[in-house]
């Protein structure tokens, strides 16, 4: 039978049509195989990069050592455990007075353009450093964290690169950030161990600012946004940190607990689920308590919020602190038995404030050491006045017309370096001629706090004094956003060192001032000028 159409006479001419219909057949056989050749490729290829794959690290902090570890040191994606290194620049821009937390953060189009989750801003709009940080800590919101990478950055990818370098800095040696929120891609990995190592050196380089990720909730435009982490409040101990989840990474957690002077950060990476993610993780802790090393005394900080020092005027008269039965003095005549300069002395009254007189010395609320007044029988400042610590400045402070001392006994040995007497008293009152006239001091600043309020908790004639009793009121201050501030006021050779907290606006200085009050202390909001 003739395959060739009847109209194809000649045998050559039906050849050739022949011939061309098989070679087109073939060409349409090698596409199709070609085509399905590369798609089962393609699909190995997504199953390779979607499948979850396991790690998880457990270390001590008080020692650094590993107490378990599975795949610690394999690239993994972190998703959006990525977001505790985002969360980590911008402390670093808070802690160095780059932004505060009412700062607010424009958002792009880039931005709205993100994958959930999100809190879908839309562009034009403002975001506030604080609100920025409660939303990726709880809603882990893509969108505001690239409105903070923008922010820092200029752009996400060069914020990225930044996110990386620094990275690199704290010792994470495998992690690779492409983007700010964790968002698929295949350039961007980490590993368990460097994850611990973020968990670890976020805590001690920012102790204050690392308490938001104890924020259970988040109420923003009306609507309220619970944290994904479930071991918060559910397991003792836990104070945080992230979790994280892609259909590449699997199901991520990086966790804090501190526990009866114990402290551990593990972190898992690639779960099945939330749930069976948080319950190995509880696993892990449970097995790694009993072994974990108690913290005798409180670690050395890492870093504290810088101090800045600042010269001013010196006043008129010298400064006195509140009448007490401890009194210092240089006068021979005055029979009195010596005794030891007490090692801590008590809070100021409030330095530098304006007190009405029948307010001036009244007693401040209960404190284990009683302050010291110190004067000479001409009136000056003495020169050892290393742990005393001074009235207000700016206001109305004088000694009453007289007092009655107890009786101290104590070892001549125990002297001050320069000799400083501390007298005592027995029978009589002592009775100073004329009242001290003070002027007020000037505020004094710096060019960091030029602007905005400050609040003051006490006035030191040692700088060290200033900076602990800053150190004792830190954890009232963690939710201000505060720095610290000391400057100084001359006195001839001597100096007087406010202690403050400073940058902040005149609402968070009052309620941070009601705070302090609150817990017994003395303070004073004042606007820097």
């Amino acid at each position: 039978m003739c395959l060739c159409p009847h109209h194809l006479l000649s045998k050559s001419m039906c050849m050739r049509f022949l011939t061309r219909i098989v070679k087109n057949k073939f060409k349409l056989l090698s596409t199709i195989t070609l085509a399905i050749f590369l798609s089962i490729a393609s699909i190995q290829s997504v199953n390779a990069y979607t499948k979850p794959r396991y790690s998880s690290v457990v270390i001590d902090v008080n020692t650094g050592r590993t107490i378990y570890s599975r795949n610690a040191t394999s690239a993994r994606y972190p998703a959006s455990l990525t977001k505790i290194m985002t969360l980590y620049m911008l402390f670093s821009e808070l802690k160095k007075g780059k932004v505060k937390k009412w700062t607010k953060l424009p958002v792009s189009r880039h931005a709205t353009r993100q994958e959930p989750s999100k809190l879908n801003l839309k562009k034009g709009e403002w975001i506030t450093v604080e609100d920025a940080i409660k939303a990726l800590v709880t809603k882990s919101a893509n969108d505001v964290a690239v409105v903070i990478a923008e922010y820092i950055g200029g752009t996400e990818n060069r914020f990225a690169t930044q996110m990386t370098s620094t990275a690199r800095s704290l010792g994470m040696k495998q992690t690779v950030f492409k983007n700010a929120s964790g968002l698929p891609d295949k350039a961007q990995v980490t590993t368990a161990k460097d994850m611990a190592i973020l968990g670890i050196k976020i805590q001690a380089h920012f102790p204050v600012y690392y308490q938001y990720f104890k924020t259970r909730s988040f109420k923003y435009k009306g609507r309220v946004y619970g944290n994904h982490n479930k071991l918060l409040g559910k397991y003792k101990g836990v104070d945080g940190i992230k979790t994280g989840y892609t259909r590449a990474s699997g199901f991520n957690l990086v966790s804090s607990v501190k526990r009866n002077g114990k402290n551990v950060v593990a972190v898992v990476i690639g779960g099945k689920t939330g749930a069976s993610r948080d319950a190995h993780m509880r696993q892990l802790l449970d097995k790694a308590m009993p072994k974990l090393a108690v913290r005798k005394s409180p670690p050395k900080a890492v870093a504290r919020s810088r101090i800045v020092v600042a010269n001013a005027p010196k006043p008129k008269r010298p400064v006195f602190a509140q009448t007490t039965k401890q009194v210092v003095a240089s006068n021979n005549k005055m029979q009195a038995r010596i005794m030891p300069m007490p090692k801590m002395l008590q809070n100021l009254t409030s330095s530098d404030v304006a007190f009405k007189k029948d307010m001036a010395f009244k007693t401040q609320p209960a404190n284990p050491t009683p302050p010291l007044v110190v004067a000479t029988n001409n009136g000056k400042v003495k020169k050892d006045e290393s742990r005393v610590n001074y009235a207000a400045a700016n206001g109305n402070s004088s000694l009453p017309l007289g007092f009655t001392p107890t009786l101290h006994r104590t070892n001549k040995t125990n002297l001050s370096p320069i000799g400083q007497k501390i007298i005592s008293i027995a029978s009589a009152r002592f009775i100073l001629n004329q009242k001290p006239k003070t002027q007020k001091a000037p505020i004094v600043t710096a060019s960091t706090f030029k602007d905005g309020w400050a609040v003051q908790v006490g006035a030191y004639a040692n700088q060290n004094d200033a900076k602990k009793q800053l150190d004792q009121l830190n954890n009232i201050m963690t939710p201000y956003d505060a720095q610290y501030y000391i400057p100084s006021v001359k006195k001839g050779s001597k100096s007087i060192y406010r202690a403050r907290f400073a940058g902040l606006t005149k609402t968070y200085a009052k309620k941070a001032c009601s705070a302090i009050k609150s817990k017994g202390y003395n303070c004073l909001a004042l606007k820097n000028n």
